[in-house]
């Protein structure tokens, strides 16, 4: 799960791929709001480059962000630098030490959980945020579902980024027996005039039944306040059309 994350770290933001998380970092702090939440630790799972984090630090939040992957973590440090209340954590999500993590208000999960490699891994990830909330306290994440990453998949291949040195072109194919989708980066990266690097990351989202995490959360100790999509509409877990899950958690 890590090393391709490290190959194409270094170009994580100019690609565009932490904006969803910057993007819905304000959203998902009001919606928790409405649901009553009161609280100024915020704890950020698979943080990768700090989409979220850097928005919740800015605001005064302070902020513990975890993720396995080293260079991602080095990109959160240098995006976040600037802004108080930040401690990074180099962790494996599914097995989260409690002891050496201060309690949370709030848990976030943004675009993490499709990189599971199973279902068990993301009830591993239930099991391990259940650990270290206390009750009453929320857990935000979302997936994108089956039929969000079979759109994913049939996107056409093209070039994703050409200025500035930076060239990328983009792969795209989805299993549909496995309910996987591939994401395949060729990266040409200009290190001085005239010499560019070839790289190539190949990431993997997995699709997993809405109604089945929800199952998993509650054997983890935690009700179901809400499940919605980005745009905050509450959504049935059987729904066939929707791209994207939010689900919102309460520890008992």
């Amino acid at each position: 799960m890590s090393s391709d994350y490290t190959v194409i770290a270094p170009f994580y933001d100019r690609l565009g791929l932490s904006d969803f998380a910057a993007s819905m970092a304000p959203h998902l702090l009001t919606f928790a709001q409405q649901h009553d939440w009161v609280g100024r630790r915020v704890l950020d799972l698979g943080c990768g480059t700090g989409g979220a984090t850097r928005w919740f630090a800015e605001h005064g939040y302070s902020v513990v962000s975890v993720d396995e992957d080293a260079a991602m973590l080095d990109q959160l440090r240098g995006n976040t630098g600037d802004v108080a209340h930040v401690d990074v954590l180099q962790a494996d999500i599914r097995a989260l030490d409690a002891s050496a993590i201060d309690r949370a208000d709030m848990v976030l999960a943004v675009d993490t959980l499709n990189d599971m490699s199973s279902l068990r891994d993301v009830e591993a990830v239930l099991k391990s945020v259940s650990a270290i909330l206390s009750a009453g306290k929320y857990f935000l994440f979302d997936l994108q579902t089956l039929y969000g990453l079979a759109e994913t998949g049939r996107a056409s291949d093209s070039l994703i980024h050409d200025e500035s040195g930076l060239v990328v072109f983009q792969q795209s194919a989805y299993d549909f027996e496995r309910q996987v989708c591939h994401l395949t980066y060729d990266i040409f990266a200009e290190q001085t005039a005239g010499v560019w690097s070839r790289s190539r990351a190949r990431l993997v989202r997995r699709a997993y039944p809405v109604a089945a995490v929800a199952t998993l959360a509650k054997r983890h100790q935690f009700e179901l306040m809400a499940l919605v999509d980005v745009n905050l509409n509450r959504v049935d877990a059987n729904a066939l059309d929707v791209a994207r899950v939010i689900f919102m958690v309460k520890k008992l």
